[in-house]
């Protein structure tokens, strides 16, 4: 049985002021070693990052850009409690952004059911991430992304989120974030012209952002901002899924909307995949609740 926390006897701890002492040695060799890092591990980040490509995205929601009509089946969800996706982070030792992705992951499962599509082993995402300490007076793109892998496939909610928080441990070594954060920097700063030319997607069937949004409400006592959406469109190219989720005071907003070329709003409303996504954070919690136990 896993087990999320356990009693244990009293046993020798490390000191904190040791841990605390080394911090600016490791910077020190981040800082000086870094380049060389990149060098010897860049290109097999990205020899995966393109197996990867080949590997999984082929699927019946993966069509040819032609058969896409460019009108989105979408719709935007009720406010998620942030405290209980917290709940979940804390209860499976996962990180945040997996929870979300996971529980994605299954309701797109669910939906891909009740469309009468076949249900891929692996499905290619998209994240945007955001990178703090935006210059300040500047309008630029300070944002990274990686290619995450949906594990459509796995059957039990707990599988999925075990796999993607595997997924998201292993990016955090790689340099594809810090190859795309400046690679994203200098795109931005093309002519439209030549933005076009290398801003289209191809290589992925869905595309999605999780940011944090301000803690706190916002506008003024007598028209309070309620709730804060966003949503980027699904790039150029044949991706037809995609999804953001906006974190803010409190609450969790998120969208999902997904191209009338794959799946018609008249056959199938976009709402399913956010109804199946509020399903999926309960089973989540309460499969977790019973599996991962504290023994005293």
């Amino acid at each position: 049985m896993d087990v999320c926390a356990v009693k244990q006897l009293p046993i020798a701890q490390p000191n904190p002021n040791h841990s605390q002492n080394r911090k600016p040695m490791i910077r020190k060799i981040s800082r000086y070693f870094g380049p060389f890092y990149m060098l010897f591990r860049g290109p097999f980040d990205i020899a995966t990052a393109i197996l990867d490509v080949m590997a999984y995205n082929k699927n019946d929601w993966h069509v040819s850009e032609n058969k896409l009509k460019r009108t989105l089946n979408s719709a935007i969800s009720n406010d998620i409690s942030v405290q209980t996706v917290k709940d979940i982070k804390n209860l499976c030792n996962c990180s945040f952004a997996s929870v979300l992705l996971a529980a994605y992951t299954g309701a797109m499962r669910k939906f891909m059911t009740e469309a009468e599509y076949s249900i891929p082993d692996n499905i290619l995402c998209a994240i945007a991430l955001p990178v703090p300490n935006h210059p300040k007076y500047k309008l630029r793109n300070h944002a990274t992304g990686v290619l995450v892998r949906l594990p459509t496939g796995l059957v039990k909610p707990l599988d999925r989120l075990k796999a993607v928080q595997a997924n998201q441990q292993k990016l955090r070594s790689s340099t594809l974030p810090v190859t795309i954060f400046y690679a994203m920097t200098l795109i931005g700063g093309l002519f439209a012209c030549m933005t076009r030319m290398v801003t289209k997607n191809s290589v992925t069937t869905v595309v999605g952002s999780i940011f944090p949004g301000p803690s706190h409400g916002m506008g003024t006592d007598r028209f309070p901002a309620r709730q804060i959406s966003y949503g980027g469109g699904l790039t150029r190219g044949n991706t037809g899924l995609g999804f953001s989720a906006l974190s803010y005071n409190s609450k969790v907003s998120v969208i999902v909307g997904i191209d009338n070329g794959i799946v018609d709003s008249s056959k199938v409303p976009a709402s399913k995949l956010l109804e199946y996504m509020l399903q999926e954070l309960e089973l989540i919690k309460d499969t977790g609740a019973s599996t991962f136990t504290v023994q005293v």
